[in-house]
C-alpha cells in the first residue's frame, strides 16, 4: 500500500539539504528549500492524526514537531500556538536514517522532497484551534 501522498518517491534522489548519516544532524536554513511549521510537542500527535496519510515527513524535536512546506506557502497563516519559520530561521535536520532517539529524529521518515501539502496541514491546525505567528 502506498503511503506517500500519491507521489512517486521510489526513484527520487534525497533533497540536497538533507544531511547524510556521516554529517549527522545539521542546522538547515528555512526559506530556501522549505519553510518549517513548528508545532508544540503536546499538539503534534493531534495534527498528525488529523492529517493521517496527507502528512509528509515530520521532524520530532525535544519541544516541537516540524512539518516542511514550500517556501512562502505559509506567509499568510495566523494560527495560535504554532509558527511558520522562513528566511532568517534555521531548524535542526537529522539524517534520513535517524528515526529513533535521540532527538531530533524523523518521526515520519523523509521521502521525496520532504514537503507536506500546506492546505491539509493548515486545515488540521485550524481544526485543532492552533493560531500562530509568522517568523523569519
Amino acid at each position: 500500500m502506498d503511503h506517500s501522498n500519491g507521489k512517486d518517491h521510489a526513484a527520487a534522489e534525497p533533497p540536497e539539504w538533507l544531511p547524510s548519516a556521516e554529517e549527522g544532524t545539521q542546522a538547515v536554513p528555512c526559506g530556501k528549500w522549505f519553510d518549517a511549521v513548528r508545532v508544540p510537542q503536546r499538539n503534534g500527535p493531534f495534527v498528525l492524526a488529523r492529517l493521517n496519510r496527507a502528512s509528509g515527513p515530520v521532524i520530532q524535536g525535544p519541544v516541537n514537531w516540524f512539518w516542511l512546506i514550500g517556501p512562502g506557502l505559509g506567509d499568510d497563516w495566523n494560527l495560535p500556538a504554532m509558527a511558520v519559520l522562513g528566511i532568517g530561521s534555521h531548524i535542526a535536520v537529522p539524517p534520513a536514517n535517524s528515526t529513533a532517539a535521540p532527538l531530533p529524529r524523523w518521526l515520519l521518515a523523509p521521502v521525496g522532497d520532504c514537503l507536506t501539502d500546506p492546505e491539509p496541514l493548515r486545515s488540521a491546525l485550524t481544526v485543532i484551534g492552533m493560531p500562530g505567528v509568522r517568523h523569519g
